[in-house]
């Protein structure tokens, strides 16, 4: 799985600071060393920075964490000579919007999968998302829905017959400050809503944060 990080701050070639929390550092492997104010991570493997969206992007399994800090701010060292520019900015083309806030796989299926009438829309809604939460999209293929993991308190389902995104949200219409948009309950505890225009994101995404408050 590759992560990205946004924010990035370059302090020298190969050496970045991030804004990670302690908990999102001891994810990334076991750590031994828990001192101090700062958390420390090493990455063995290729490394690819993007200085004009401040984005990170190393594999999982590349990554060592040397130290957990006890404030969320990390300081990410490069052991090798591997530091890439993204494909696009080396050929002095533009990166899709959506590029600096992916974070897994599952995420660019959701991507890949979207038509060409919901591509703007689905793109929006998952940028804005990512701007809040690091999860990662999880697809299932029964349901035809992206769930969100490890927490799954929002999905999407791709809609191209009425052109909308189907999003579904933890907790009952009721429990929540709604806006425009129509949420009407779903399945056991949980509520959803249709969107179908840009216009909508903003308050979407307001009910998905609610969401992850309960």
């Amino acid at each position: 799985m590759r992560i990205t990080l946004d924010n990035v701050q370059e302090i020298e070639p190969g050496v970045w600071r991030a804004a990670l929390q302690p908990i999102e550092v001891m994810s990334l492997g076991h750590v031994a060393s828990r001192v101090g104010p700062k958390s420390v991570v090493l990455v063995v493997g290729d490394v690819s920075f993007n200085p004009s969206h401040r984005t990170l992007s190393f594999e999982h399994s590349d990554a060592r964490p040397v130290n957990v800090g006890e404030m969320p701010e990390t300081i990410v060292l490069s052991a090798s000579d591997g530091i890439k520019q993204p494909d696009a900015l080396q050929r002095g083309v533009p990166e899709s919007p959506i590029s600096a806030a992916r974070f897994s796989t599952g995420d660019e299926r959701f991507v890949q999968e979207l038509p060409k009438v919901l591509r703007e829309l689905g793109e929006t809604l998952l940028r804005e998302v990512r701007k809040h939460f690091r999860g990662s999209l999880r697809y299932y293929e029964r349901s035809g829905k992206f769930v969100e993991t490890p927490d799954n308190f929002w999905t999407v389902r791709i809609q191209p017959k009425d052109r909308s995104l189907r999003i579904t949200l933890r907790g009952r219409p009721r429990s929540f400050r709604l806006g425009k948009l129509d949420l009407k309950p779903d399945m056991a505890s949980y509520s959803a809503f249709k969107v179908s225009s840009v216009s909508e994101i903003s308050e979407a995404v307001s009910l998905i944060r609610q969401a992850a408050e309960k």
